[in-house]
């Protein structure tokens, strides 16, 4: 007879339960106990779901930012490839 797998997340005093016998998860208990007490917020929620979020143009500072960066990034390309060793002796002396 072959070994079931068992689930790993076990709480103390738990036994093991194989993974097709899987049980209702606590945020699954939470979301019904939500939805059944709250139904406004939960249309609303579900409503938010379903609606494609917007991209956000970056801010200013975002903007200003990521140009530093490229540019440093650029700038130490440059320095990389113009940097030549003045002596035949290479690394720490």
């Amino acid at each position: 007879m072959p070994s079931q797998a068992l689930r790993s997340d076990l709480f103390f005093g738990e036994r093991p339960v194989p993974i097709d016998q899987r049980r209702e998860s606590i945020r699954d208990r939470l979301e019904s106990k939500a939805r059944k007490n709250h139904p406004r917020f939960a249309a609303s929620q579900a409503v938010k779901l379903t609606k494609r979020p917007q991209k956000r143009p970056l801010m200013w500072q975002d903007r200003a930012l990521l140009t530093l960066s490229a540019l440093l990034l650029l700038l130490l390309i440059f320095r990389i490839e113009t940097a030549t060793a003045q002596e035949d002796q290479w690394g720490l002396e």
